[in-house]
């Protein structure tokens, strides 16, 4: 966040006027503080010579005192808004005899330097009401320029439940982002207390940290307008939350993701009421059962979160030096918040499904070299592999320096993929700006570690390319033309390898980037089974690799990482991929990459996987971010696709209340239905006399809403 000015300063002075006036008056606070400090050490040292020990003691404590102070009080330029007063107002000074409400010159609520870290200031009010829920903000210099560590400035209140005692402490740390906080006086977080149950039947039980994979996982609404709204779609659950003012998540249990503060949870409903989340944040409430929530605090392992289901479909099978292997395409532009346990749980995940290395796609900033360190490091941790794709829209042709410089960085490590021992290596546009065949083969001799190339060109040419041991084929999604391509290259390989582009999905509405589009897809059977076809195609074919593209591009919906974690997915496209799990895709992947690599097609369980848009293809949306491309029109139906080891169970997709019945035949089998409606979307299945629900439900189809979103939500569940 930006630092805030001085408010010395008018908001009416030039660009020019606002800094000259913020370095006179930095300049100045330093001028006082260095004076001072001479001041008190001349007397220190006139008292040195005059003076009895003890006054010169007294001096000396007073010296260190100012040192002191300009450390930690705000005259340190670093602390923002300079001397001023800072107070921590809101609707708790009734009870705490202090001031009337919301009062700029609130007396109890003064804070004062801690010295702790450089500008943090605290302020501990008592005579609170135990576990009542108080709103607040903090005055500077007595105006509501405050709320940066809510949501930002002039945002709404912060909260806060008083302690078991009647006490909070206030803190902010007055520097770049202002950090608020409570806590409670005996210094433990103080803890929400239930709230009286309301006239609708329903009672709050605090603020609660979510994640990608949901912390109530029964049911998911979108555009609530209130808290009673939710509770009423949460019938029959005996907890339900608001999340982000709209969204509404029902579940039988709460808080495997730990408690939040309630300062976290500040967003208002669109009907005005108070306690609706905020982002990554639940309102959690109660329909009248006694609160239990989950005692843990920690995300649970991959294998046991939901909605993430563990893959048992077939067992990976290890990657000989010369087999099939199977790649996944690994975004590092979205992973500069990953560290190395991220990565490694990432790795455990994609390792689990039959993937065998992460082809990493890497542009030329400096910290993504760090990550690469950081990924070998989890890599070898984990028992798998990652490998460099250039993305040469970025390195360019001048970049040939930089990437000679990372392949003797990480080629000889025992984490980097090789492939009959000779390191692996990918590009994404390997021809653009011009970089022919002879520059490939330069680069190559120049790194000399007898590299295994095998780049994506459009077009792709074995002839045109032949410095190259193999290529790539981005031709990704399961249309026929995709598979006659492939084919036509391979035709022509002379011995070299080729490596299948597989993906599930592509969707991108970021027309800021140029990039507004649905990609053409769809198969020769008329459904959205575009996964699962690709995959077949890639099987009969006599390719060597697959390369899932992708498992974490979330801007161009085509991920299959059945993670959405807050703070590691990409902010610009989180209005169409916050809810839409992709775990189906993820669990699809075990069965078809062990087919890929072994020739086995028995499955060892029973699994149906779905996905679906949350609307209509031509429903008219309240978008302002242009029109879509359509290059394929998807059907509106619901894509189910069946892997069963005992065939003939009877599927269900009830889609608002309609039934929709289906029996399975064969291994595999890809079927369609019509959404014929909006409504939420049930997935059952009825085998031998039992009926198995899905546990995992996915969105609503909706009848209205704000932007067009073409990105699916994808489940599955096994029987």
């Amino acid at each position: 966040m930006r630092k805030l000015q001085p408010p010395l300063l008018t908001p009416f002075a030039s660009t020019r006027e606002r800094g000259e006036g913020a370095a006179r008056f930095t300049a100045g606070v330093a001028a006082r503080c260095r004076l001072l400090f001479r001041m008190a050490y001349a007397a220190v040292t006139d008292a040195s010579r005059r003076q009895t020990p003890v006054m010169r003691s007294f001096v000396l404590l007073v010296v260190l005192a100012l040192a002191a102070a300009q450390v930690a009080y705000p005259n340190n330029p670093e602390c923002g808004w300079g001397d001023q007063v800072y107070r921590a107002v809101g609707d708790w000074p009734q009870d705490a005899g202090s001031a009337n409400n919301w009062a700029a010159d609130e007396s109890k609520g003064v804070m004062t330097a801690t010295h702790a870290q450089a500008c943090e200031y605290k302020a501990t009010v008592t005579g609170l009401r135990p576990g009542k829920l108080y709103n607040w903000k903090v005055t500077i210099g007595g105006s509501y320029n405050v709320n940066w560590g809510c949501v930002g400035m002039n945002g709404p209140n912060c909260n806060f439940t008083a302690d078991q005692n009647g006490g909070v402490v206030f803190r902010i740390v007055a520097s770049y982002s202002y950090t608020l906080s409570t806590s409670a006086t005996n210094g433990s977080s103080p803890q929400p207390q239930p709230q009286p149950t309301s006239s609708n039947g329903y009672q709050y039980v605090g603020c609660y940290k979510d994640d990608g994979n949901r912390d109530l996982t029964g049911k998911y609404t979108e555009n609530v307008g209130s808290v009673a709204q939710c509770a009423s779609i949460c019938q029959g659950f005996s907890y339900f939350a608001v999340q982000y003012s709209t969204q509404c998540f029902c579940g039988n249990s709460y808080g495997r993701y730990g408690q939040a503060p309630e300062s976290d949870c500040n967003m208002k409903c669109n009907d005005g009421s108070s306690r609706c989340g905020s982002g990554w944040r639940n309102s959690v409430y109660s329909t009248g059962k006694t609160p239990s929530p989950n005692p843990t605090t920690q995300s649970p392992t991959p294998t046991t979160k939901n909605p993430t289901p563990t893959p048992t479909t077939q067992n990976p099978t290890p990657q000989p030096s010369n087999g099939r292997a199977v790649f996944a395409h690994y975004m590092m532009g979205y992973a500069n918040n990953n560290d190395q346990s991220y990565f490694e749980k990432e790795m455990k995940l994609a390792k689990a499904v039959g993937i065998d290395a992460f082809a990493v796609n890497c542009g030329t900033d400096s910290w993504q070299k760090d990550k690469i360190g950081q990924m070998l490091a989890a890599a070898n941790n984990v028992g798998f592999k990652i490998f460099v794709s250039f993305d040469m829209t970025v390195w360019g042709s001048n970049g040939w320096d930089g990437m000679t410089d990372w392949m003797n960085s990480f080629a000889d490590n025992s984490a980097y993929f090789k492939y009959n021992g000779r390191p692996f290596v990918s590009t994404f546009y390997a021809n653009f700006g011009g970089m022919d065949n002879n520059a490939w083969g330069n680069w190559k001799n120049r790194v000399n570690k007898n590299l295994y190339l095998c780049p994506n060109f459009f077009p792709n040419s074995y002839q045109q390319y032949s410095n190259v041991d193999c290529l790539f084929g981005w031709d990704a999604w399961g249309k026929q033309s995709s598979s006659d391509r492939d084919n036509g290259l391979m035709s022509q390989s002379g011995g070299k390898q080729y490596m299948v582009g597989v993906a599930p999905w592509f969707f991108c509405h970021l027309p800021q980037w140029g990039k507004n589009w649905v990609w053409p897809q769809g198969t020769s059977d008329g459904d959205e089974n575009i996964y699962a076809i690709r995959w077949q195609q890639a099987i009969k074919s006599s390719a060597q690799f697959v390369e899932v593209i992708t498992w974490n591009d979330y801007s161009e919906s085509s991920y299959i990482t059945p993670l959405l974690d807050a703070g590691h997915t990409f902010d610009a496209s989180d209005f169409y991929t916050n809810g839409q799990f992709h775990a189906g895709f993820w669990g699809m992947t075990a069965y078809y990459a062990n087919w890929f690599k072994t020739g086995g097609s028995q499955p060892s369980k029973n699994s149906v996987y779905w996905s679906y848009r949350r609307h209509a293809t031509n429903q008219d949306r309240n978008d302002d971010r242009g029109a879509l491309t359509m290059n394929w029109t998807p059907n509106d139906c619901v894509s189910m696709h069946a892997i069963s080891a005992n065939p003939g169970a009877q599927v269900n997709v009830n889609i608002g209340g309609r039934d929709n019945w289906h029996t399975i035949s064969g291994t595999t089998d890809t079927w369609c239905v019509s959404y014929g409606g909006t409504g939420a979307v049930r997935v059952s299945v009825k085998n031998n006399g039992q009926t198995t629900n899905a546990n995992t439900n996915g969105p609503d189809i909706e009848g209205y809403g704000q932007y067009r979103n073409f990105n699916p939500f994808s489940g599955v569940m096994d029987y």
